[in-house]
């Protein structure tokens, strides 16, 4: 029987998720925890389930509560790990007219001590999902932490997450690769080690390469350099290992936000390879880089603050963070 962090049934989920607060409560006391956690079902049905409601539960001190609001900060990350696209929202919908800015002088004294919220969502109203069979992983981003990672099948005809993942497959390989320039050197992005390229990871991950601190007044571009190992689908091989074309096209995913700018913005893109592939392990997998300036993406704002960004490649995740100053 399928149970997720929690120790809850699936079918505890379509139920008044409202009468679960008790039991999440608990868990966290029992196991002596702090910070944000979320529980979902392992297993949706996609034709007789509409919805797919979700936990979202935290325990903080009242300090850090004051500093990174959960209404305003909190981001949740669905990624279809079959097809690599992530989707991102802000958690809350936030009215126009609400301003989280104290007044200046008139700050509550912060109480000492911890204090704990639970909420219940549905990720197909924070999200816009393909109502479709993959697998999941979910995540909360709240500035520079985030919660578990939650996974979940979207299923029809009570098939296993392998089965899912086989369909897909299927469905996709041989289909036409993006379109993807590759470039050798800047303008960014460029897809080959630079100078600034950071070194390779040993096994499987993301390892990333930014400056400290980015000057506002000298207009400066924003450069993140990035290198990976990571496992690679067989509709991403493009079947050319002649060394000058690509030899896959891997799914990467970016998050940014600031300690004032709740989200600067999300980005999908594909990174061409012409890296070997390597098929010693138990699946494939393949290195490469990029180069980006964050400028051509995202839009920050002119206020010197902290930024966090997020890379991943399916459950692949890395993060730098950076300043911007005056």
């Amino acid at each position: 029987m399928e149970k997720d962090l929690f120790q809850l049934r699936d079918e505890q989920y379509y139920n008044d998720l409202n009468q679960q607060e008790d039991v999440v409560r608990d868990f966290f006391k029992q196991n002596r925890l702090q910070g944000l956690l979320i529980g979902c079902p392992q297993k949706v049905d996609i034709k007789s389930k509409p919805n797919l409601p979700f936990i979202v539960s935290e325990k903080r001190s009242f300090k850090d509560i004051r500093e990174v609001p959960y209404d305003k900060f909190a981001v949740v990350c669905a990624i279809d790990l079959d097809r690599g696209i992530s989707y991102t929202n802000l958690l809350e919908q936030i009215p126009d007219n609400i301003i989280f800015k104290p007044t200046e002088g008139q700050e509550k004294p912060i109480p000492e001590g911890t204090t704990f919220q639970f909420k219940v969502y549905d990720l197909r109203e924070r999200l816009p999902l393909p109502w479709e069979i993959t697998n999941l992983l979910v995540t909360i981003f709240l500035n520079d932490i985030y919660s578990n990672r939650a996974y979940v099948t979207l299923s029809e005809n009570n098939m296993t997450s392998e089965a899912v993942s086989a369909e897909i497959t299927k469905e996709l390989t041989g289909k036409p690769q993006p379109m993807v320039n590759f470039q050798e050197e800047a303008p960014y992005p460029c897809y080959s080690k630079v100078s600034d390229s950071p070194r390779e990871p040993d096994k499987p991950g993301i390892a990333l390469s930014c400056k400290q601190s980015f000057s506002i007044e000298n207009k400066e571009p924003f450069i993140l350099s990035g290198s990976f190992l990571v496992p690679v689908f067989p509709h991403e091989q493009t079947m050319q290992a002649d060394g000058q074309s690509p030899s896959a096209i891997v799914p990467v995913s970016l998050l940014v936000s600031g300690t004032h700018q709740e989200i600067v913005g999300t980005l999908n893109f594909n990174v061409p390879t012409k890296a070997t592939i390597d098929n010693t392990g138990k699946q494939p997998r393949v290195k490469g880089y990029f180069t980006l300036n964050l400028k051509q993406y995202f839009k920050f704002e002119e206020t010197p603050q902290q930024y966090t960004l997020y890379v991943f490649s399916r459950e692949l995740l890395s993060k730098v963070q950076f300043q911007l100053v005056k």
